[in-house]
């Protein structure tokens, strides 16, 4: 009595030229971009930290307390692209997740300290933009129009970036468990009698 296993797959062959693993207009592989996102989002992490030492205490600990997280996520996400390992991205995904989720909070109570708290956005310009109120009287108003554009502008791009990072990486997700997925067989044991 002799048994034999043959390997057999039911999905077509992995194709990594496939169209759905570019993007950037079909110009760009997803394993380029995700590692391309990665190394921009440690980029960003280090201009934070740089930016933060001319600013309040308030901004220095809040870029060291967003630093200190993005060291261990980060790490994980470059490890992750660089070395293919696709349960390495998972830190980042739910830390993207819920940081572009603060960051439409963080526009939303932005837009009402705007609307109606003067206070509130006189401190947060001199926070962040560095805005003093020993100012004229008219040029401290345009000032803080001036601010109050620049964030919101600053908000929109820096929240369309972060959902493209996002999408880059849960794209380069799907890539690696398709990959993964194509050389996985289906062992169906073949019997026969003699």
């Amino acid at each position: 009595m002799s048994s034999s296993i043959k390997p057999s797959s039911s999905s077509a062959p992995f194709d990594e030229n496939n169209i759905k693993y570019f993007c950037c207009c079909k110009k760009l592989h997803i394993r380029t971009a995700a590692r391309l996102v990665s190394i921009l989002l440690v980029i960003g992490v280090v201009i934070n930290i740089f930016y933060s030492f001319g600013r309040t205490s308030t901004l220095i600990i809040y870029s060291w307390v967003l630093a200190t997280f993005a060291i261990g996520v980060y790490g994980s996400l470059i490890y992750g692209v660089f070395r293919e390992k696709r349960i390495f991205t998972m830190p980042f995904l739910v830390f993207q997740a819920s940081f572009i989720f603060l960051c439409g909070m963080m526009f939303f109570v932005f837009m009402i300290c705007a609307m109606f708290s003067v206070d509130s956005l006189k401190k947060i310009a001199f926070d962040f933009g560095g805005i003093n109120e020993n100012e004229t009287n008219n040029s401290y108003h345009e000032s803080i129009r001036g601010f109050v554009i620049m964030v919101m502008l600053f908000f929109i791009a820096f929240f369309s970036s972060q959902c493209w990072f996002f999408e880059v990486i849960y794209r380069f997700y799907l890539y690696l468990e398709e990959r993964e997925s194509s050389f996985a067989f289906n062992l169906e044991p073949e019997f026969s009698m003699p």
